[in-house]
């Protein structure tokens, strides 16, 4: 069931935090939503048919209401949250994950500068399993926030760092819940089509690194963004401009999510002795990614 844009421009703020077999790292998130300098109107937590006890990692936190339904997967849980809050603004925080004390505070303030705009989202902070900050992530963003920019690459990261207005994202039928993965960049490009959205260039959260991420599975990432960017065949096609841009897209996803496992698979050829295979691997990488290849062949010989 798609949600209504029914959420009033009241100035009240949600966070949905969909759960499913992650109950141990709720209480982070959840501390981390008691330390904002401005705390949520509501707090919804959407236990999606977890095997595990969300009910007893929610019951130190009253101010949190819980909703159990059965397995919907990640965009189900989303809309279902999304239905059930009654707000201007939203954020859609991963159980794994949390926010920085000013999050919510910088987001809605750049929505209120700009009441036309979508969302407003910041950096997310890759760290590891342990909070530890990892020595990677953006830390800025160049060019206009348009539709072409994200046609070029998800610039916006995972919604963990992004408010949206909720009517916005109500009106267009909230998350598509037939893809796999990429959902959240697939809403932020049909949102973008129809509104501007905004960067407020500052890191709002903490994208937590634990080994079960859907990211770290590169092969499902890859396949969902060539798969989103298709979809946007009626907004592109046509439009040299728009078509460059998502070639550039698909080119950007080859980039983060197909060259890594290549050089992973060619660094363990190589280790293991396997030159039939160890050239394969680079000759693929070398016609799709020569930047990547060439880099780490000056890793490797220490230039």
């Amino acid at each position: 069931m798609s949600p209504e844009a029914d959420a009033p421009p009241d100035g009240r703020l949600a966070v949905v935090i969909p759960c499913y077999r992650q109950a141990h790292f709720l209480p982070d998130a959840l501390e981390s939503l008691r330390r904002q300098r401005r705390r949520p109107d509501r707090i919804v937590v959407v236990d999606d048919g977890s095997p595990d006890d969300v009910a007893a990692a929610v019951a130190p936190y009253p101010e949190v209401d819980l909703i159990r339904q059965e397995n919907r997967g990640l965009s189900g849980a989303r809309n279902r949250g999304l239905a059930e809050v009654h707000a201007e603004f939203v954020l859609f925080l991963d159980s794994d994950d949390r926010l920085l004390p000013d999050a919510l505070a910088s987001l809605e303030a750049a929505l209120h500068e700009r009441p036309d705009a979508g969302f407003a989202w910041g950096f997310n902070e890759p760290v590891d399993s342990t909070w530890s900050p990892m020595p990677w992530g953006p830390t800025s963003f160049r060019g206009e926030p348009t539709y072409a920019r994200l046609l070029e690459g998800n610039c916006v990261g995972a919604p963990l760092g992004v408010l949206f207005r909720t009517a916005h994202v109500a009106a267009a039928g909230g998350f598509d819940e037939s893809l796999d993965a990429a959902e959240d960049y697939e809403i932020f490009l049909r949102l973008a089509r129809e509104h501007p959205y905004l960067c407020v260039h500052e890191i709002v959260a903490q994208y937590r690194h634990h080994g079960s991420n859907m990211s770290s599975n590169h092969d499902l990432m890859y396949r969902a963004h060539v798969q989103v960017l298709e979809m946007q065949d009626p907004w592109v096609v046509g439009d040299p401009m728009r078509e460059a841009a998502r070639r550039r897209g698909i080119h950007e996803a080859q980039r983060h999510y197909v060259s890594p496992a290549r050089l992973e698979r060619l660094k363990a050829a190589v280790r293991g002795g396997q030159p039939v295979t160890a050239l394969r691997e680079a000759t693929d990488l070398l016609a799709a990614d020569p930047r990547s290849l060439l880099r780490s062949v000056a890793g490797w010989l220490g230039i």
